[in-house]
């Protein structure tokens, strides 16, 4: 009979012990399932932060080269040159000479520049070593500026090229210059006179930007308005159809796509002060959601 009794009581125990862990591991996932989705979604309000802060200094670093353009502008002295450049066409050697050496002053200055260069209305250069070959072919084969002209364009960033060099046989290696364009106006009438080409360094104005996106994406593109890529950073294995879609949700925000078989969060920003430029990062659930998986595996070697 006590054998009986040890028994029962042995089977009792076993069953209510299995009970208690069944009902501790249902517990467990159900936790874990709730603390991976709210982990999720923290992590991606943290994902568009990130993206919002990288944007914002691309932003800060396109601005400098706005502002060094307006100061170029402003100058009083190199207006006085220009205007005088302007008049009746005037085909003024000397003068020519102290713009360029003005404007090279201004590069020389400034670390991200590479050159500077003013042309007036009949689209010459006003620098003299440019006037004579080969560096007057070579600003003639840069038909984006002239393309630029004809649009009517304000402003505008080039897509990454090797001018003012020689472009034969351009690889993403030697297009390493933006250009930034910019008509160039009379400050005591208005009109305009001329027009300015800033010839900016690709890799420091994208220095930071790089930097950033590898700490926090998986990769990113900036993109122009007809989808050319400008600047990447990682393997988007996005096609061109792909990123002209997103280009046409760019104020959408966020997306789901799977991307070489990983479900990948996407995040569309457009450069505010630059509307042209849109910024398309990529990120896997995976890399977002390390701390999460790492739980669930916990969750299911516990359970199997």
């Amino acid at each position: 009979m006590r054998l009986k009794m040890k028994h029962i009581r042995n089977r009792i125990t076993i069953s209510v012990s299995v009970v208690v862990v069944c009902v501790i591991l249902v517990i467990t996932m159900i936790i874990s399932y709730i603390y991976s989705n709210e982990l999720m979604r923290r992590m991606a309000i943290i994902t568009d932060q990130k993206m919002d802060i990288i944007v914002k200094n691309l932003e800060e670093e396109l601005g400098k080269v706005i502002e060094l353009q307006n100061s170029i502008q402003d100058d009083e002295s190199l207006q006085r040159l220009i205007i005088e450049v302007s008049k009746e066409n005037r085909n003024d050697q000397y003068l020519e000479r102290e713009i360029s050496e003005a404007l090279r002053q201004y590069a020389y200055e400034n670390i991200n520049v590479n050159s500077i260069f003013a042309f007036d209305m009949n689209l010459d250069i006003l620098d003299p070593l440019y006037k004579i070959e080969p560096y007057k072919e070579i600003v003639e084969e840069f038909t984006w500026f002239y393309d630029l002209v004809q649009s009517n364009r304000l402003s505008g960033f080039s897509e990454p090229t090797s001018f003012p060099n020689r472009q034969y046989h351009n690889t993403s290696e030697t297009k390493a210059t933006i250009t930034y364009f910019s008509t160039y106006i009379n400050t005591n009438n208005f009109v305009q006179i001329g027009y300015l080409l800033l010839n900016i360094k690709k890799d420091n104005i994208f220095r930071k930007f790089t930097q950033a996106c590898q700490e926090e994406f998986d990769f990113v593109i900036l993109v122009d308005e007809k989808a050319n890529i400008i600047h990447s950073v990682g393997n988007s294995h996005l096609d061109n159809q792909e990123v002209k879609a997103f280009m046409t949700k760019r104020h959408e925000g966020v997306h789901d796509i799977t991307v070489e078989n990983l479900s990948t969060y996407i995040i569309t920003r457009p450069v505010e002060n630059y509307k042209d430029w849109v910024v398309i990062g990529g990120i896997s659930y995976g890399t977002m959601n390390r701390e999460s998986e790492m739980i669930s595996k916990i969750v299911f070697l516990l359970t199997g």
